[in-house]
């Protein structure tokens, strides 16, 4: 007896619908945007740095410092007259008797 050809019958797949994702995927600075952006905060920032230093630095100038001078009273107006000259008020001069005692000035910050 002739036998009838099977069919399998597989059973029928729905997909499965997925709410999607209409909204856009986040992504950062790109392209042109993304190079220039950084560059010209680090071109500000730096500006703004250059501009306060020299504000801050751009003529230092002694004020009433303190110099050291071993000698007689003649030498201590010579050099006191030198530095008055070059620059009035700058300076302080102070006379010592010897070396040693100039020295010890020295490293006590005095001069």
């Amino acid at each position: 007896m002739p036998t009838a050809p099977t069919t399998s019958v597989e059973p029928h797949h729905t997909p499965h619908h997925h709410a999607l994702d209409t909204a856009p995927a986040p992504q950062g600075a790109t392209g042109l945007k993304g190079v220039l952006l950084p560059v010209g905060i680090v071109l500000i920032i730096g500006s703004i740095f250059v501009s306060v230093f020299l504000a801050a630095f751009h003529a230092p100038q002694p004020h009433d410092l303190p110099v050291a001078v071993v000698g007689t009273t003649q030498r201590l107006e010579q050099v006191t007259g030198a530095l008055e000259l070059g620059l009035p008020g700058g300076f302080e001069v102070k006379r010592y008797p010897d070396e040693t005692a100039a020295r010890h000035a020295l490293q006590d910050r005095k001069v």
